[in-house]
């Protein structure tokens, strides 16, 4: 959606992207909740559950707000959407180089923690 000038059109534009980002999302969060909500202990299932949603819900309106840095720079719609993406997609590139620091990193799932050996 980096390309997104103010003569586009939502059929070739907006709607590839958007359905592209639906699966994205689809594809991550649902087996996100299955791996938390799965590996929580049953007498903690609930305050998991609320700890997931809320913590889906500040982190999703933290990224909107930090996705909209651009839109303080002043101007249009049409001059900032371009940014706004491709702030999105600095900020998603980070965000893989974390989540998989976090994956693979020391003290990972089946690593073994530094110091031992």
């Amino acid at each position: 959606m980096t390309r997104l000038d103010a003569d586009g059109t939502y059929l070739i534009g907006v709607l590839p992207a958007l359905v592209v980002i639906g699966v994205g999302v689809g594809v991550a969060v649902i087996p996100f909740n299955m791996i938390i909500l799965t590996t929580a202990p049953p007498e903690h299932a609930g305050v998991t559950a609320g700890l997931l949603q809320t913590a889906l819900t500040v982190g999703g309106s933290l990224g909107r707000a930090a996705l909209l840095i651009p839109f303080t720079e002043g101007g249009g719609i049409a001059e900032s959407i371009s940014s706004v993406f491709a702030w999105a997609r600095a900020e998603m590139a980070l965000a893989l180089v974390v989540a998989l620091l976090f994956w693979f990193g020391p003290g990972a799932r089946g690593a073994e923690p530094a110091g031992r050996g």
